[in-house]
């Protein structure tokens, strides 16, 4: 998961609030979210869930 830093301005355009927001990760595959643990797989900027990857791999050969 990644931590992104975002700053908004409010109706008025004068006073400016900073908030944080958690970018999370989907399997490219299965389409849920991953939060790594041993097994999982980044390949390039597409994430993997170790079940997914191996499933995804077999259909590949």
């Amino acid at each position: 998961m990644a931590l992104v830093d975002t700053v908004a301005e409010n109706a008025f355009g004068t006073q400016k609030e900073e908030t944080r927001k958690f970018v999370t990760q989907k399997c490219d595959a299965c389409s849920e979210t991953v939060e790594l643990v041993a097994g999982d797989i980044i390949f390039g900027d597409k994430w993997y869930h170790s079940i997914c990857w191996k499933l995804k791999k077999a259909s590949i050969a």
